[in-house]
């Protein structure tokens, strides 16, 4: 009859991320309570796509699926000849860890919705080897691949003033060894 058909798909599914499904029509579709594991090394993409075609159309209909989480990869350098820099892990930390994503939609592109006490840390496992910093910048996330963060304005940890970090800033830490040249 010509109808027009709306399809929303989101990988991989909600349960995948502890995660529900919530709403019933186009713009009120949810993927509520999604947290990426916290080491690093096993967490996975998001991807969400919209796409609408006729009832008659009998090629098909084509979702493009887009990544809706923030890859993050730490990388380092040094051009001190006086110290070597060898770093074993990487803490991202005081971030966001929960929210609710609302899936495309003609209307939309999909959205965020943050929990705001979820702040948490996401880690590196310790790399075997340590990766000594040299001039050319280098990753530090080892095996792991980069972090996948839900999208978010961040804003620094105020060491000076916050001490304890009650305002929940960022902050990036890395686990290294400092030694001098001489050994």
């Amino acid at each position: 009859d010509g109808s027009e058909l709306h399809f929303v798909a989101v990988s991989p599914e909600a349960s995948a991320w502890g995660g529900n499904y919530e709403g019933e029509n186009l713009g009120e579709l949810k993927v509520t309570g999604i947290s990426p594991e916290s080491d690093i090394a096993r967490q996975k993409d998001l991807l969400a796509g919209y796409a609408s075609g006729s009832k008659n159309n009998a090629v098909g209909v084509g979702i493009e699926l887009r990544h809706v989480l923030t890859q993050v990869e730490v990388r380092a350098k040094s051009t001190d000849k006086a110290y070597h820099y060898d770093v074993k892990a990487v803490r991202i930390g005081s971030v966001r860890s929960t929210g609710d994503y609302t899936l495309p939609s003609a209307d939309t592109d999909g959205s965020w919705t943050l929990k705001d006490d979820s702040y948490t840390s996401y880690t590196t496992e310790e790399l075997t080897e340590p990766v000594r910093l040299t001039a050319d910048a280098v990753s530090l996330m080892g095996d792991g691949g980069t972090a996948m963060l839900l999208p978010q304005q961040l804003t620094a940890w105020d060491v000076k003033d916050d001490k304890e970090n009650k305002r929940n800033g960022s902050y990036i830490a890395l686990l290294l060894k400092i030694t001098t040249g001489s050994g």
